[in-house]
């Protein structure tokens, strides 16, 4: 199953490589920093907990849980123009309010319709990513921009037997022989998908909490920049790097390369 949105950084192309690293057998899964769940919609777990710290894509997950149909339908009655992408684009910029559908067919919406398919907010966590004009499908129609109701479905089908948390990665608690997977913000890169900045230091307690999630028992896997502070902060788990093309829209030009950027995957699973 693939991710029913785009999102900037996502693991579609690394898949395989991390599912290559997990143990025989495992209980819980935990993902936070889920962003598009690539990895999560493509096991299909059973017990399972996705988180995130923005609020806007864990309530799209909730509605999609709850409402699929109704989201869609009213996804598709913004039209594909630059007016109206401003217009919708503005409502966390205006004291008007709106209900968790609204809001979550907005952000589908904006998702489809934002230049490279990117989230990105800032400060004030106003979403400021500019139109791209893309061609949209609409509901019935398969392409690569909009999702079928079929696909949303599957997806709401799959939430409904996963818990869905708007936290920081810190409020899990997973247990002995759960398996937490981890993407967070990279280092050395942009990390404006939520209006709290991921730095220096937030990658060092992040190290921290891995190293803890080792102490008690618990799988991990978590996936970075290659960079001599990470290697530094993980010296001792188990470090592979991968090559990886990065894309957010996932196209490009017949004849274009995408950039091979080096990374790394750290567990603690030999």
């Amino acid at each position: 199953m693939l991710p029913i949105v785009k999102w900037a950084g996502g693991k579609r192309r690394l898949v395989n490589n991390i599912k290559a690293l997990f143990p025989e057998k495992f209980n819980n899964y935990y993902e936070p920093f889920v962003g598009g769940g690539a990895l999560f919609f493509n096991l299909k777990p059973n017990n399972a907990t996705i988180v995130d710290l923005n609020d806007q894509l864990i309530n799209f997950y909730e509605q999609v849980r709850d409402n699929p149909i109704d989201l869609l339908e009213s996804s598709d009655t913004f039209e594909n123009t630059a007016e109206t992408y401003t217009k919708i684009r503005s409502w966390d910029r205006e004291a008007i309010e709106h209900t968790d559908l609204e809001w979550a067919a907005r952000f589908l919406y904006l998702n489809k319709t934002a230049y490279s398919g990117m989230w990105r907010v800032n400060k004030n966590n106003q979403m400021n990513v500019p139109f791209a004009g893309y061609k949209l499908a609409r509901l019935e129609q398969k392409t690569e921009k909009y999702s079928t109701k079929i696909e949303l479905l599957e997806a709401s089908e799959l939430l409904k037997r996963t818990n869905i948390y708007c936290a920081s990665y810190e409020s899990i608690i997973p247990n002995e022989n759960d398996l937490v997977y981890l993407d967070p913000p990279y280092a050395s890169t942009w990390t404006g998908y939520t209006k709290e900045r991921f730095n220096s230091f937030s990658q060092e307690q992040l190290a921290d909490f891995c190293f803890d999630l080792d102490a008690k028992g618990v799988y991990f896997i978590l996936s970075n920049n290659h960079t001599t502070n990470i290697l530094e902060y993980y010296e001792g788990m188990n470090i592979v790097s991968v090559k990886s093309g990065q894309s957010i829209s996932g196209r490009h030009d017949k004849g274009e390369k995408r950039n091979k950027v080096l990374e790394v995957l750290i567990t603690n699973i030999y």
